[in-house]
C-alpha cells in the first residue's frame, strides 16, 4: 500500500496532516512511534513505515499501552526494534 492510500484510508489528506494530528509515544533513534485518532479508531503506527498499521484500538490509552509494551518486550528479548531506521539507512547512529 502506498503512503497516500494509507493516509486516506485513515481520513487524512496528506502524511504531514496525519503526523500533525498524531501523538508521539516513543521517539527512539530518530523514529517516532505514533498514536493517531482516526474515524476508524485509535491507530498505532511507526513513522518509518507510514504505510503500515500496527493496529486499531478503542482508546488512546490502549494504543499507547500497546506501543509501550511491544517496544519494551522487543527490547528485553533483543529484537532490534530500535534499529528500524538503521535498517533503512536513515541517519548516522554511530
Amino acid at each position: 500500500m502506498s503512503k497516500e492510500t494509507f493516509v486516506k484510508r485513515y481520513g487524512f489528506d496528506t502524511l504531514e496532516k496525519m503526523i500533525e494530528a498524531s501523538t508521539s509515544i516513543i521517539f527512539d533513534h530518530g523514529v517516532n512511534y505514533y498514536v493517531t485518532k482516526t474515524p476508524k479508531g485509535w491507530l498505532a503506527w511507526i513513522e518509518q513505515y507510514p504505510d503500515y498499521s500496527l493496529g486499531l484500538f478503542d482508546s488512546f490509552e490502549e494504543a499507547q499501552m500497546f506501543l509501550v509494551i511491544a517496544f519494551e518486550e522487543a527490547s528485553k528479548h533483543g529484537i532490534p526494534v530500535r534499529l528500524v531506521s538503521e535498517i533503512n539507512d536513515v541517519g548516522d547512529f554511530s
